[in-house]
């Protein structure tokens, strides 16, 4: 719900913060060679997002995910 939500109003910081997360994110859910990869290069940090809504990725962001929905409930 909160990347659909920052997608549909194009909330680049959102997008900025949950690059912050990833490389962690990935670790976590056992995926090393693509945390790796998150913190050699920035191209890597891009391609994740279309990756962070799903499977151990998007559990180890759901953190993240709640944060940004209760901050933002109002809003909308």
């Amino acid at each position: 719900m909160a990347f659909r939500r920052a997608e549909r109003h194009l909330d680049l910081a959102f997008f900025w913060h949950l690059l912050e997360y990833l490389p962690a994110a990935e670790a976590s859910g056992g995926r090393l060679d693509k945390a790796e990869a998150d913190v050699a290069t920035a191209r890597a940090h891009l391609d994740d997002l279309t990756d962070a809504g799903t499977g151990t990725v998007a559990e180890a962001l759901r953190p993240v995910y709640i944060d940004y929905l209760a901050k933002h409930s109002e809003s909308d």
